[in-house]
């Protein structure tokens, strides 16, 4: 009867310590990108010395869509914590600029006051800004070093990585994800309607639809059980549905439909753990040498990192419900202003089920963004200009939007547009006031 059932029933003791001492270990991309968000040295070491560790004892395993999707998208993590803290800096040294700016705008407009006596404000934010450098130096030496991380995960992948599939695979995956995203069945369902898993990847001879990747893992986790005999014990920083059985928003345990499938196809069993969850279970079954205030710091470190993400996806969606499309619309040239018409109306045709419709209102929407961005900017420069002869320190703000945009294209539109509507209602102020 416990076989038939696996997904809901909790192993023993007796159960649960044969798994961890038999199970090979797989590690989802995730995982391995946020070895470049820890902000110390000590607790990036603390997890990459477990994963080496588990490679020296022949215990560790990497799925090839697991490598594949590490080398598309590590780039762009390796420099997030170095860009932030000289983010935060650049932004705290410019309040001396920006009151050195509105001391001189206050003496042009009104000459007989005694200002020199508020001078002394300019020269306290020059001896903070020393402060600031020398604090952003101490926490940029803090820091893990991105290119030991990228040649140590390197050399951690050497050997471990699974064989990819061929075409006739992936098609075949592909096609059986087709019916089970529109049953929920898990894995990767949830990517069924994510607009940033619609697009296609294609590598060598291999080309597959995004939303499929954590399916075509799945099967390829299910080989290697297969193949060496072994459960498979899975570290990944998911946390969605398709993964995850949920009581209201806390993850509850692995949707029992995996467990049971990955049995039924390979005799083996599967449990899948977050990071720190994992590292407790290490020590404790493997007996990994970690400390507790390691295992402190690390689950500090990483629910900080899960936060925000979290609240950059909160963020995009919001701003993606924000947009608005009439505002594009006036900063596309004739040309692109026909093209966008004729997308916008593909994705309204009354023929399209509901995703695809979205799918398509999304992709001509990032087009739009796309193809406005430099006439955006030049709006912004154009306003800026306008608003220094009425007001030099807020004419500062509006050029500033430019030195630090992001490189989300939501995110990017949205701080021009907002930066674009400030200027203009303030230069509307000031000349109905006749300046």
């Amino acid at each position: 009867m416990r076989k038939m059932f696996q997904g809901f029933l909790t192993d023993n003791e007796e159960e649960y310590k044969e798994l961890w001492e038999k199970a090979l270990i797989a590690v989802d991309t995730n995982v391995l990108i946020n070895l470049y968000k820890y902000t110390t040295k000590d607790t990036y070491k603390t997890f990459f010395d477990i994963l080496k560790e588990l490679k020296d004892k022949n215990r560790l395993f990497i799925p090839h869509q697991v490598a594949l999707e590490y080398f598309y998208n590590y780039e762009k993590n390796m420099n997030l914590q170095q860009e932030g803290y000289k983010k935060l800096a650049n932004k705290l040294m410019c309040l001396k600029e920006s009151a050195n700016t509105n001391i001189k705008s206050i003496e042009s407009e009104y000459p007989f006051l005694k200002i020199d006596d508020f001078k002394f404000f300019v020269k306290d934010l020059e001896e903070a800004n020393k402060k600031v450098k020398e604090q952003l130096d101490k926490e940029l030496e803090s820091l893990p070093d991105v290119k030991e991380i990228e040649n140590n995960i390197i050399e951690l992948l050497n050997e471990i990585v699974g064989q990819s599939y061929n075409q006739k695979k992936i098609e075949a995956i592909q096609k059986d994800g087709e019916y089970r995203f529109l049953y929920k069945v898990p894995p990767g369902w949830e990517d069924d309607t994510d607009p940033n898993k619609q697009g296609f990847r294609t590598y060598g001879s291999m080309m597959y639809q995004q939303k499929y990747g954590d399916l075509i893992m799945w099967h390829q986790m299910m080989d290697k059980a297969k193949a060496s005999s072994k459960p498979i014990i899975f570290i990944t920083e998911e946390k969605k549905e398709d993964w995850w059985e949920k009581d209201k928003k806390a993850i509850k345990r692995p949707q029992p439909h995996l467990i049971q499938e990955f049995f039924e196809v390979t005799k083996q069993k599967f449990n899948m753990f977050r990071i720190e969850r994992f590292v407790e279970n290490a020590k404790t079954y493997l007996n990994i040498q970690v400390s507790n205030e390691q295992i402190e710091n690390l689950t500090t470190q990483v629910r900080n990192i899960r936060k925000i993400a979290e609240k950059q996806l909160d963020q995009e969606y919001i701003l993606r419900k924000k947009l608005n499309v009439s505002e594009l619309f006036q900063y596309l040239n004739d040309g692109d202003k026909a093209t966008f018409d004729i997308m916008l109306e593909s994705s309204n045709d009354i023929n399209l089920d509901g995703k695809t419709a979205n799918f398509r209102h999304n992709k001509a929407i990032e087009w739009a963004l796309l193809n406005s961005l430099p006439k955006l900017e030049d709006r912004v420069r154009e306003l800026g200009v306008i608003l220094t002869s009425y007001n030099p320190a807020m004419a500062a703000t509006v050029f500033y939007t430019l030195k630090e945009l992001p490189k989300n294209v939501y995110q990017r539109s949205s701080l021009l547009l907002d930066a674009i509507d400030f200027a203009e209602s303030k230069i509307d102020f000031y000349q109905g006031q006749g300046y």
